[in-house]
């Protein structure tokens, strides 16, 4: 019998490149790589946030260094997929985290230009990273890939399709990636994040964020002790500034006590009173779909601007 071999866990002297990791969820991530040992490239369109964060890292004795990288252009990701390589020796993980919002209403005079800018700067930018960096992490004994996509591919939000679109696109690039590469030992997974305390929620007072916390929370978990909650969804929508909460039964057809049984009726006084909206729509053989709706204005009072964040940071 073959002996049972070690696997080396430890990321101590690996190179990491993280997209979108000036704030947010990115540079969280870099953080958490340079603590465990790696070296991590940082790269953001946000030539000040990646100079701060990697500050950050070595004042806390890890190591980084950092490249203005614009996901749009192929020749960036290609120039500074090169330089990583070349400064660090080696190449490790990638993690395509950058990203931005996508909203815009379908019959709108600027689908078309926001479409392009979504399927190019969150779903083609990935792939070319991937493929930038796949000579070096052919190399590599470990290569591992993480794309982020987002709740948002495995549900959607209404007036954001093209940010639905090309987060799904990420879910079907990673599986597609994933069974071209795996044979070469180079694992390629998707994390799908839901909302996150980022530069997206920053201007909404500590207190509403509490609230709407709560109100979430108790929905999510009273759904969870109820079978009959098959689906539920949770979203920012930045466009007209919204906090959604959509829950579906599991079709058994219109039964008021079902509604009850979710626990959620006792929160509408408490979302109505945040100026939100709260409505439950029964029909047979479709089930019930309870739609809560909170707005972000009332909250920051500045829903549009408070909502919305153009960086190249997930999240």
């Amino acid at each position: 019998m073959d002996a049972i071999k070690k696997l080396d866990r430890s990321l101590k002297g690996r190179a990491v490149l993280v997209t979108g990791a000036a704030s947010g969820m990115g540079r969280a991530t870099a953080h958490v790589f340079a603590s465990e040992g790696a070296l991590v490239a940082v790269t953001d369109i946000n030539e000040g946030g990646v100079a701060r964060v990697v500050d950050e890292i070595k004042s806390e004795g890890g190591a980084a260094h950092g490249w203005r990288l614009d996901v749009m252009s192929h020749d960036d990701i290609k120039r500074v997929v090169a330089e990583v390589a070349a400064r660090f020796g080696r190449l490790d993980i990638l993690i395509n985290n950058a990203g931005f919002g996508a909203f815009h209403p379908l019959d709108g005079p600027e689908y078309d230009r926001i479409w392009d800018r979504a399927i190019g700067g969150l779903l083609t930018a990935q792939q070319q990273l991937v493929r930038a960096a796949l000579p070096h992490l052919r190399k590599s004994d470990a290569a591992r890939i993480v794309n982020i996509a987002s709740t948002e591919g495995l549900g959607a939000t209404p007036g954001d399709t093209p940010y639905v679109v090309a987060k799904t696109g990420v879910i079907g690039l990673t599986r597609g990636l994933a069974v071209d590469l795996g044979p070469e030992g180079i694992t390629v997974n998707c994390i799908c994040p839901g909302p996150i305390r980022t530069a997206l929620t920053e201007s909404i007072p500590e207190e509403h964020k509490t609230t709407i916390y709560r109100i979430v929370q108790e929905a999510l978990n009273n759904c969870a002790r109820h079978a009959q909650a098959s689906t539920v969804q949770v979203s920012v929508r930045g466009e007209d500034g919204q906090i959604l909460l959509n829950v579906q039964d599991d079709g058994s057809g219109f039964d008021p006590q079902r509604v009850r049984g979710l626990g959620l009726l006792g929160m509408e006084e408490r979302v109505r009173h945040l100026g939100g909206t709260f409505e439950i729509d029964s029909k047979p053989g479709r089930g019930t779909l309870l739609h809560i709706a909170l707005p972000l204005a009332s909250l920051n009072g500045d829903g549009r601007n408070g909502a919305r964040s153009n960086s190249h940071s997930a999240g």
